[in-house]
């Protein structure tokens, strides 16, 4: 079952870019899925899959009616229950919701509820559980506790090279890079911009690139290595698949002001 990593904010964090119209084709398409699933009274188990899904894509659009699907599904069940992947794939739809919420202690909560119960799964889903430890990270980043979020940070990685899926590999690095980034540990924050460059590339995922090549752009900028900033912040600029919205963001983050300042040169 595809999850959704938690949207962190540009250059702080991975944005999973949705477009609206290809939402509304999902969603369409889900909502049918469901009318029919509705009508046939041996069919909880996919319409709880299907409220789960309709609710993950309703996640950056909308967050009332994620909030509704999400509800719809966890009322199929007459009472908790942890040892279903069904269920806690639905907690940890509802602490993404909290999340986008601003109820950061709750959703923390929650996703840890998620996190005690996954291991006891009849199949073990090592994606399910990196999620969900990165998802704890992210909270108590939020909430300004690095020693945790770092170690939240290291389980999901753990996880993720089990699954060896490349891309949640190096969203993991980046989310860890990001971390040092903002303590101002630039070292360790390059060495993980470069290992999130080095699996995003392993997986084909240009945009997970970008976003490593703009950690560690900034990161050679903190440290005053203004050309090898400028040689990969430069690199943006040609991505098929990055974002403009980003790459102004590391233009005038960090190359505009050292171009004036005579530290990078103009081609």
């Amino acid at each position: 079952m595809k999850k959704h990593i938690l949207l962190l904010g540009i250059f702080l964090s991975l944005t999973v870019f949705l477009s609206v119209q290809a939402g509304n084709t999902v969603i369409d398409s889900l909502k049918q899925e469901i009318r029919q699933a509705e009508r046939e009274p041996s069919s909880k188990e996919k319409l709880i899959e299907l409220y789960q899904f309709l609710g993950a894509e309703y996640e950056t659009l909308d967050h009332d009616s994620s909030y509704h699907y999400i509800q719809k599904g966890l009322s199929l069940y007459p009472r908790p229950a942890f040892e279903e992947e069904g269920y806690l794939q639905l907690l940890n739809s509802l602490a993404n919701y909290l999340f986008m919420e601003g109820k950061l202690e709750q959703a923390k909560e929650t996703f840890k509820t998620v996190a005690a119960h996954a291991p006891k799964l009849k199949e073990r889903r090592y994606d399910l559980e990196g999620v969900v430890e990165s998802s704890i990270g992210v909270c108590y980043r939020k909430l300004g506790m690095f020693d945790s979020a770092v170690y939240h940070y290291n389980r999901a990685l753990d996880f993720c090279k089990k699954t060896e899926k490349y891309e949640d590999i190096a969203s993991t690095y980046y989310n860890i890079g990001v971390l040092y980034h903002l303590n101002k540990r630039y070292e360790e924050a390059l060495e993980q911009g470069k290992l999130a460059a080095d699996y995003a590339r392993k997986a084909k995922d240009t945009l997970m690139e970008l976003y490593a090549n703009t950690l560690i752009g900034g990161c050679y900028c903190n440290m005053g290595k203004y050309a090898e900033a400028s040689q990969i912040l430069k690199r943006n600029e040609h991505t098929m698949d990055g974002s403009e919205e980003l790459w102004n963001y590391a233009f005038d983050n960090y190359i505009k002001p050292n171009v004036d300042a005579g530290k990078i040169k103009k081609d």
